[in-house]
């Protein structure tokens, strides 16, 4: 199960279509994730090099998500990419996007 905050601070720049919780929450649902209340989202805007609007499925080895607090405290996902792991396989939804759930903590992270 999975518990999701929206983040106002990790969507600045995107379209509306992010700005409202219940969208974020149906892309989630409608690549087959059960959700509940309450675990972090994170949105990384245009750090992968999959293309605009993808999600990254990466690998963070070590990363304290619990001491994270902005956006600019967060390395570059592509440093922590396994590809022997994970090749390039994601969750594709119909706005063209990837879900990554990181495999220690269970956290959803968005990555455009």
């Amino acid at each position: 199960m999975y518990n999701v905050i929206y983040k106002e601070t990790f969507i600045e720049g995107l379209t509306d279509l992010w700005k409202q919780r219940k969208d974020v929450v149906n892309m989630l649902t409608d690549a087959g994730m059960e959700l509940d209340e309450g675990t972090r989202v994170y949105i990384y805007p245009n750090v992968t090099e999959f293309g605009k609007m993808n999600l990254l499925q990466g690998y963070y080895e070590g990363l304290d998500l619990d001491r994270i607090i902005d956006y600019g405290d967060l390395p570059d996902p592509l440093k922590y990419f396994d590809y022997e792991k994970f090749g390039r396989d994601y969750i594709a939804t119909g706005h063209d996007k990837c879900i990554h759930e990181m495999p220690e903590t269970g956290e959803i992270v968005l990555a455009f």
